[in-house]
Parts: C-alpha cells; structure tokens; sequence
C-alpha cells in the first residue's frame, strides 16, 4: 500500500492511498430518498499486505461511492468474482473543517469523507504483494 497528501487547485490538501485487494462488501449507505435508493454505496477492501508485514496484521480500506455509477457497478462485479483488484481511495475533508487545518492533523474517521476514485483488475505484474511497499510522502 502506498500513502501521500496530494492537493486540489486551491491548496485544500487531502490523503490518498493505493493498493490491492479484494472487495469483501458493498453496502447501501446514507438517507434514503422519496424511492426508497440510498445515494452511496460503502466499498470495503481486504488489502494485501505490504513486504515485511506479519499475516496476523490485517487491513481493511472503506470508501463511498455513487450509487449506480461506475466504480459501484465495478465494485459489485469484483465482491461477486472475488479478484484481486487496485484500487486507490481519496480522503477528503468535510465541508465544516477550515482549509487551513493540514489534513495530517485531522481524524480521518470523523473529519473526512473517504471516497474510492479508482478500482480495475491489475495486470499479471501488479499481482506479486512481494512488491507492494508502504511509503508516506509528506508536504
């Protein structure tokens, strides 16, 4: 898995990670409306380890997703085949918490909004968790 603050154009810095795993759950999330659909859908990702970690030691990515949209439909097919997939999630503060506030001092369970941006099948290369590494870039 690999880590960095990346930022928008106005300087607003946000946390991504990347990585590989296996979806294990796609949940409804949010209020419903009028028609009884739920807005988000929650993806939930088993990842594979990165090199020196012990296999007790697991961790799970969750994110949200528009329902219907493209990254649920790929979400759903991956938690229904059970592939090994990359994916990369993006941490987003909520609109409540001042720009100035660095992200690296925010609780991302409370303070931000997790939201997969990426999922695909990697290719035959990507699949070796051997060459998965665990960085942090910092500003």
């Amino acid at each position: 898995m690999k880590s960095w603050l990346d930022s928008q154009d106005h300087g607003v810095s946000f946390l991504v990670r990347s990585g590989s795993g296996r979806v294990t759950a796609v949940e409804p999330v949010g209020v419903q409306d009028s028609d009884g659909e739920f807005p988000f859908q929650r993806v939930e990702i088993d990842c594979v380890n990165p090199r020196g970690w012990s296999r007790s030691i697991r961790f799970s990515a969750r994110a949200q997703v528009t329902n219907g949209s493209t990254l649920h439909v790929a979400a759903m097919q991956a938690l229904n085949r059970g592939d090994l997939m990359r994916w990369e999630i993006e941490w987003h503060r909520h609109e409540w918490v001042p720009a100035h506030v660095s992200v690296t001092d925010l609780d991302v369970e409370t303070d931000t909004t997790a939201r997969l941006v990426f999922l695909e099948i990697p290719t035959a290369p990507d699949l070796e968790p051997a060459d998965l590494t665990s960085v942090i870039f910092e500003e």
